[in-house]
């Protein structure tokens, strides 16, 4: 059985979902729900093989525009972005289809096209005097397409590692930084500047007088990562204070890749790629395994009626010890005396 969606409690087991009795007791909603996850599964990793294609694209192509015309040196930090954040999110949405945290780090398979089409706007442009077809199109984009880890990064630490919030008081927190990562990736759209590794190429949607739209930018983006870093790391830290077991694991390795990529954008290199490989290893390793949680939970009442009362079949246990992990440490007194 797939990754259970659902969040809500059953009785005295509050990590065991409706959508898990419900699949289990109706055949049909279990193909339904296996199917629909088979289709977000296929979606993340689609979007994260066209952006590593893209990227595969982008370095041959940068090498041969630098031989004949004069651009900036590529960002290896946005290639990086591109290839692992998106990549460890198609294996988390394979683990957990409906997991927020893994919808978060595929939205940077984005940025793969935003390359090619930057290389493609900057070919045309001085190369070809602007003639390929789209060049205006392509070229808009080549100037703001890189903001979709704008909403990415400073929402990951706030869902991990279930997919929901700490609390209901952080939705104000989530609001506010997304209405900032919208209003600046709007201004980012009409800057009067050039590309990143082409100035000569101008926005063709630039708004003239406009000067201080980069200010803006600027701005809202140090709000953005700063404090929207901060906050999930304060959001982890509440975390942490009840959570037992894997939750706990799974948070102290995040907090270790937040304190890379911290380290990273100090030290000006792309400590952002840390951060979703220790993601990975709080949901997939072995060290966060042999902390793993162990409910005994009697699932009797979840299983069809045809079904003997005690008899548990192994798919039955793992699929409660998955739920289990969902839930988010939030029952102390639950844990395992050998855990």
């Amino acid at each position: 059985m797939g990754e259970l969606p659902g969040m809500a409690s059953i009785g005295n087991h509050p990590s065991v979902t409706v959508d898990s009795a419900t699949l289990a007791a109706s055949p049909d909603a279990a193909v339904r729900a296996g199917g629909l996850n088979r289709v977000l599964v296929g979606a993340a990793v689609g979007l994260a093989a066209l952006s590593i294609c893209c990227c595969l694209i982008v370095v041959p192509w940068h090498r041969w525009l630098a031989a004949r015309a004069d651009i900036n040196p590529l960002y290896w930090g946005d290639l990086l972005m591109a290839v692992v954040w998106p990549a460890v999110g198609a294996l988390l949405v394979r683990s957990q289809p409906r997991n927020v945290v893994g919808w978060l780090m595929v939205v940077p398979a984005l940025l793969g096209p935003y390359l090619l089409l930057a290389h493609y706007a900057v070919t045309s442009a001085l190369l070809f005097h602007g003639s390929l077809p789209a060049t205006t199109f392509a070229t808009w984009l080549a100037v703001w397409g890189f903001a979709p880890y704008f909403f990415s990064v400073p929402l990951v630490a706030l869902f991990f590692p279930n997919g929901r919030l700490h609390s209901p008081r952080w939705r104000p927190v989530v609001a506010t930084l997304v209405a900032l990562a919208v209003i600046t990736t709007a201004a980012g759209m009409v800057m009067p500047v050039g590309l990143d590794f082409a100035e000569q190429v101008p926005n063709p949607f630039g708004i003239a007088g406009f000067e201080w739209l980069p200010y803006i930018t600027k701005v809202g983006l140090s709000i953005v990562f700063f404090a929207g870093t901060a906050l999930g790391l304060v959001s982890v830290l509440l975390r942490l204070r009840g959570a037992v077991g894997v939750v706990r694991a799974q948070l102290q390795w995040l907090l270790l890749g937040a304190l890379i990529a911290v380290l990273g954008a100090v030290l000006g290199t792309p400590g952002l790629t840390g951060l979703p490989v220790l993601v990975l290893v709080t949901f997939r390793s072995d060290v966060v395994r042999k902390r793993a949680i162990r409910p005994r939970v009697s699932i009797g009442r979840l299983l069809p009626k045809h079904r003997k009362p005690g008899a548990v079949l192994e798919h039955d246990v793992v699929a409660v010890g998955r739920v289990e992990l969902l839930d988010g440490g939030a029952h102390p007194a639950r844990r395992h005396p050998n855990a």
